[in-house]
């Protein structure tokens, strides 16, 4: 069994070779010893450090809520584990992951504070270019998706503006569910690719005969068949294309995966009458029963070529009463409660048409 001796003197070995920053406090957190690595790290030799406190190397750039938690953390706990921004002698910052651990005595006084620090300038930097970046992708992404889902409805009239505003109401709905606790909607990601997705819904509309898509009439039995393939072939679109980013990724994208399941079930019904597959209640997957209150709101609301605008009250009574019929009942509630915010939509586009010259 090792003695008190060896144990002290392999404490020691590890303080003054560690490639880490090491530092050293009394009680009332001025500096007793430092150690090499920290030296370097700080750019304040040994001589400079004793008898300071650890503050002189504050940058003013940790936001004060973060010196607040380190201390109440200290004083509950005695660790401490984050990161701050400090400042060496030559003007230059770096961001060190600092871990602090109160020393206590027998009675369970404080005797002082160690703290240990790496400095991962680079690593945060390395972090924010790829956050750049994945951000740049995902813009040239929407923009991408966008255009493709133009360019399946673009012999309709009014398209951008449809798809902006299905993706605007998809968003309220998400937002809301999430503010309520939704599980399937925890994650950022996932709430985020349901909203981008939702703009790709008619994207199977690319293969539907232009003499069906502007039909100025009630389609017959037959052209209706041949338009609810839309879903069926939107869904074969994005699936294609899920495959060979599954393939490249080595994982599944969330947008894709949203995407599928958007195109391919938003005109399911939650009693199992809809298309194609006739799902009913939680077997169709959330994401298209959000999308298709988004949908079926902003088509009801603005003309088609076969139909005038119905009035807003009559839309809301109609998805009110769909309740548990057409639409996920819970997904109407949050409509439900946003519907001042669903008639702002529709009041701005209302106001964008009649600006439009004739």
């Amino acid at each position: 069994m090792a003695s008190m001796f060896d144990r002290i003197a392999a404490l020691q070995e590890l303080f003054w070779n560690a490639t880490d920053g090491m530092v050293v406090t009394n009680a009332d957190q001025v500096v007793v010893d430092v150690n090499p690595a920290f030296e370097e790290l700080t750019g304040l030799p040994r001589k400079q450090w004793i008898g300071q406190k650890p503050g002189i190397v504050k940058s003013g750039k940790t936001p004060p809520e973060v010196y607040a938690d380190m201390w109440s953390s200290l004083s509950k706990k005695g660790t401490w584990l984050g990161e701050v921004i400090n400042r060496r002698p030559d003007g230059t910052e770096w961001v060190s992951f600092l871990s602090i651990t109160r020393l206590r005595g027998p009675n369970g006084n404080t005797l002082g504070y160690i703290g240990i620090s790496r400095d991962v300038t680079l690593q945060k930097q390395q972090q924010r270019e790829l956050t750049r970046r994945l951000e740049q992708i995902t813009a040239l992404e929407d923009a991408l998706v966008f255009a493709l889902a133009e360019e399946a409805e673009f012999q309709q009239p009014d398209v951008h503006d449809h798809l902006n505003r299905v993706r605007e109401l998809t968003g309220i709905l998400v937002e809301t569910l999430r503010a309520r606790g939704c599980p399937d909607l925890a994650d950022p990601a996932t709430a985020a690719a349901i909203v981008r997705a939702s703009v790709v819904h008619d994207i199977g509309k690319v293969a539907i005969p232009e003499g069906i898509l502007l039909k100025p009439a009630r389609l017959s039995p037959e052209e209706y068949q041949v338009m609810k393939l839309h879903s069926v072939i939107g869904a074969q679109i994005i699936s294609e294309a899920r495959v060979r980013i599954r393939e490249r990724m080595g994982a599944d994208d969330p947008f894709f995966v949203m995407a599928e399941q958007v195109t391919r079930h938003h005109h399911e019904r939650w009693d199992g009458t809809g298309y194609p597959d006739g799902l009913a209640g939680e077997a169709i997957p959330l994401a298209a029963r959000i999308v298709t209150v988004a949908d079926v709101y902003d088509a009801l609301t603005t003309r088609r070529v076969y139909k005038d605008p119905w009035p807003l009250d009559s839309v809301e009574k109609y998805i009110l009463a769909q309740s548990g019929t057409q639409f996920d009942p819970y997904v109407v509630e949050v409509f439900r409660e946003t519907i001042s915010q669903f008639r702002s939509v529709a009041s701005s586009n209302a106001t964008r048409q009649m600006e439009q010259p004739a």
